[in-house]
């Protein structure tokens, strides 16, 4: 064909396709990103979760099925073999879904923000352990084997077709996983399994697609590994409430490893597909949020039963999200939801190492992930192997980073601190409607970390969460049984109070009640971190600031002798008899608070036998130690010996005041008699 200009027919360049590695070094490339170990399990919770169960076990057929295999057995007992890994969801797989698990480097979750697991990658870390998996889900089976020429990998069967299948034996299939989760012979006749099955015959010779082999005891470390997580691992999902491991002897039994499940299961399923329905949603124009107790029961071989009850906070920030942050939402190169959530434990109440969930945790690396004490939870951008945040280095810090290091930024300080915020308005609400128990003001003061021990990126995260309390009811003044703010509050810390001063604390506080101020008391690593974020508001009671306290409300006038000697030995506790001036706290030998005066009239100390010679006079002496505690004795000796008292030894020091007393009593003595 002639060119339009007239000059030499033109034709088009050749044209071809990228070269694709095999799958196998596809494969062996994941392998090298997922490494080895208890992520295989939570990859599989994940998408289970993702599908919408309720329900997942995992078993460990231990028991040696179809293994001695020859060139002659049939082609298919291969996936059929044990020991194996079974596991079991009553979720069943969608037409994406079978075409999902297909895919590699892809997957058909990309375009569903509030979809986690990817299929494309997570699913295949399953060849750590084998080298042909085998699912079972509906009326279909698929069998993988990556060692076949790339346009017959798959091979998709009806289940009720089995039978004519070139190369699979029905009784081997049954041999292997007949009785499993409801899987028999009528199954197979029928053409129908309720859920999904996977089975995973375990590598016990290197192959091409890994050297590892995978026996009995690598599993049960797995179980071991999943375990340990076990009282928190359902807490952040979005449909499972029960997950079981499994072991079948080689007796055939079947043992129990782990029994975990929701209690409340009903409550806390009404809870989240009200909330992941609000959040998919494209009318929601508010921030989305769900509250709710979760008690999760844990059985396992040697423990009969374990309860843990958590408070459990999921949002979605929506209308206020920064511009930036918008944006981020909308792209849809990230995909990812803003749906965050914390969750910490209420009963045992006990405080948790902070762990950094994607719905399930991440890989413990380290010797902690926030400092926090309770967990995260976020639709966080994460590494290729699902084990790190992405976050800027030393070397980006300033300069230009990824939407997706951006994204992380965004959850930790915009839409964690309003779940947070939710967490901590309902924690303090429990309290205050159930008469504010100790163990429920306690469990308020668990959300507060120690700052110091929070780590870099999670402290910028707890700063801008707890500054949303500036103008808040934070802390519990139990005087007035009540939520009070920091900047109304007194903190009674005593931090440097000697241990022989510890009588002094309970007076203190009942006299600061009394002047109508607000006592707090609060745990120490509460108020290091109070003081670090709202230092300019904090009052922390010291014999200074008690006494202005005092000289602004009398009301400690009334209280009893014993608390004003208390009183008296704090004020004077650093040594300073200064804070007592004006005030009516110098005890009187008549059992009277005389007002101290700095400059005033002299009184003296004296014994007991010394004070009842002065029948009358007792306002000018002060107390007898005698009738006084160790602390207040010295409280009082050191007011004698910084001001005009006088300490008595002996009754010399008195002669001229028992003269003039004396005096005074003869002349009325005198005025009784009358002389003849």
């Amino acid at each position: 064909m002639a060119s339009s200009s007239g000059g030499p027919r033109k034709r088009r360049p050749d044209f071809s396709c990228m070269e694709q590695p095999p799958l196998i070094k596809q494969l062996r490339g994941i392998l090298s990103e997922y490494p080895d170990g208890g992520q295989i399990l939570k990859e599989l919770m994940q998408n289970a979760d993702d599908a919408g169960a309720s329900e997942l076990k995992i078993m460990l057929e231990s028991r040696r099925i179809n293994r001695n295999l020859t060139d002659e057995s049939p082609e298919y007992t291969k996936f059929f073999q044990a020991p194996a890994l079974c596991i079991f969801n009553d979720a069943e797989f969608t037409e994406e879904d079978w075409r999902g698990i297909r895919m590699i480097y892809s997957s058909v979750k990309e375009e569903d923000s509030l979809k986690v697991g990817r299929f494309g990658l997570g699913f295949k870390s399953v060849f750590h352990m084998t080298d042909y998996p085998c699912v079972i889900s509906g009326d279909t089976m698929l069998l993988i084997d990556p060692h076949r020429p790339a346009h017959e990998v798959n091979a998709k069967l009806k289940i009720n077709e089995i039978h004519e299948i070139e190369g699979m034996e029905t009784s081997d299939l049954l041999r292997a996983i007949g009785g499993k989760y409801g899987f028999d012979k009528s199954v197979v006749d029928k053409g129908y399994f309720r859920g999904t099955m996977f089975w995973f015959p375990l590598r016990e010779k290197a192959s091409q697609i890994s050297e590892d082999v995978y026996d009995v005891g690598k599993v049960e470390k797995l179980f071991g590994s999943l375990s340990a997580e076990s009282s928190s691992i359902l807490i952040f999902l979005k449909s499972l409430v029960r997950l079981q491991l499994l072991k079948m002897s080689q007796s055939g039994n079947e043992e129990h490893v782990l029994r975990v499940h929701i209690q409340n299961e009903k409550e806390i399923q009404t809870s989240r597909q009200s909330f992941f329905s609000c959040v998919k949603s494209a009318s929601s124009k508010q921030a989305v949020s769900c509250v709710f107790t979760m008690t999760i029961k844990e059985e396992t071989a040697t423990v009969t039963s374990k309860l843990t009850k958590w408070l459990v906070v999921n949002y979605c920030i929506v209308h206020n999200a920064t511009n930036d942050f918008k944006r981020l939402i909308q792209s849809p190169k990230l995909g990812l939801s803003p749906c965050v959530g914390v969750a910490a434990k209420i009963e045992p109440f006990s405080a948790v190492d902070g762990h950094i969930f994607c719905f399930l945790p991440l890989p413990k690396e380290g010797s902690k992930l926030t400092g926090l004490p309770f967990h995260v939870n976020g639709f966080f951008a994460l590494s290729q192997n699902r084990h790190h945040l992405k976050w800027e280095t030393d070397d980006q810090d300033h300069q230009y980073v990824s939407d997706e290091i951006l994204w992380n930024k965004k959850l930790l300080t915009e839409a964690l601190p309003l779940a947070f915020q939710k967490a901590l308005d309902t924690s303090i609400s429990n309290a205050d409607t159930y008469g504010n128990k100790a163990s429920l003001v306690d469990g308020v003061y668990l959300w507060i970390p120690n700052l110091e021990t929070v780590l870099d990126k999670w402290n910028l995260f707890f700063m801008t969460a707890l500054q949303l309390f500036e103008d808040k009811n934070i802390v519990f003044c139990e005087h007035f049984n009540s939520w009070k703010r920091v900047s109304d509050a007194v903190f009674t810390t005593f931090s440097n109070l000697p241990h022989k001063f510890e009588f002094v604390k309970a007076p203190v506080r009942k006299a600061i009640g009394s002047c109508g101020q607000f006592p707090v008391v609060v745990p120490e690593h509460v108020f290091l971190t109070l003081n670090l974020l709202f230092g300019r508001q904090i009052i922390d009671i010291s014999p200074l600031n008690f006494a202005d306290i005092l000289r602004n409300n009398a009301t400690y006038k009334n209280m009893t002798d014993k608390d004003k000697q208390a009183l008296v030995a704090y004020l004077t506790s650093e040594r300073n008899i200064h804070t007592l001036e004006g005030l009516d706290l110098l005890l009187l030998a008549s059992g009277e608070w005389g007002t101290f005066k700095h400059n005033g009239s002299t009184k003296y100390i004296c014994s007991e036998i010394e004070v009842n010679m002065f029948q009358g006079s007792e306002r000018i002496f002060i107390m007898p130690y005698a009738r006084l505690d160790q602390c207040t004795k010295e409280a009082m000796h050191l007011i004698c010996e910084q001001s005009k008292c006088i300490i008595v030894d002996d009754a010399s020091a008195v002669h001229g005041t028992l003269c003039v007393y004396m005096k005074r009593v003869l002349h009325h003595v005198m005025d009784g008699f009358i002389i003849y």
